[in-house]
């Protein structure tokens, strides 16, 4: 998702420095659509990692070694995520 971000916004950035932008243009209607569809996969995103982090039995006390690899490993799974929506939205 950030190589495409990546990409989306180095687009972005050309077209508009080229004052190519034009707001119903299609290549103007693309990029919108891009973004919009980002925005709602960051959305989906964040609402799943909201409602697993309330979820009580994803989080409980670890006992053996397998579940706590497994938490550590959704831990730095949230982590990541949460980080990369961060940075899509600017406030990283």
């Amino acid at each position: 998702m950030k190589q495409d971000m990546k990409f989306i916004t180095e687009e972005l950035v050309i077209f508009l420095k080229m004052n190519l932008y034009v707001p119903n243009s299609a290549a103007a209607q693309a990029i919108i659509a891009k973004l919009r569809a980002a925005d709602r996969l960051c959305e989906a995103a964040q609402r799943k990692i909201n409602i697993q982090a309330m979820d009580g039995g994803l989080w409980f006390v670890a006992i053996t070694a397998s579940e706590e690899y497994l938490q550590n490993a959704l831990r730095e799974l949230h982590f990541v995520i949460e980080q990369a929506i961060a940075e899509y939205k600017g406030k990283a």
